[in-house]
């Protein structure tokens, strides 16, 4: 008698184990659609450009860049910016 207890007890475990299982990803799925669209915009104001002639280069220096050097091309400056979003975020384009 004391087995037979033991096993439907385990075997309610299993069944409510395997329905959480099984219904854990569709709350996930219910979450995200009351998610709200939001647009970032971003723009760069470059307030100063200096020119620095180096021999036979002519480097680009702008305040807070970063610069991009590969042999046999021209020294480009570029700015980074790093947006860090929610788990589950589309991004439609850059």
């Amino acid at each position: 008698m004391f087995f037979n207890a033991f096993v439907f007890r385990d075997m309610k475990l299993q069944v409510l184990f395997i329905t959480l299982i099984l219904v854990s990803p569709v709350v996930g799925i219910i979450n995200n659609f009351n998610a709200k669209e939001e647009a970032i915009e971003t723009s760069l104001e470059i307030n100063e450009i200096k020119e620095i002639s180096n021999g036979n280069y002519c480097i680009l220096q702008l305040e807070n860049a970063l610069y991009m050097y590969n042999e046999g091309y021209p020294i480009l400056p570029y700015y980074v910016k790093t947006y860090t979003y929610p788990a589950g975020t589309k991004i439609n384009e850059i």
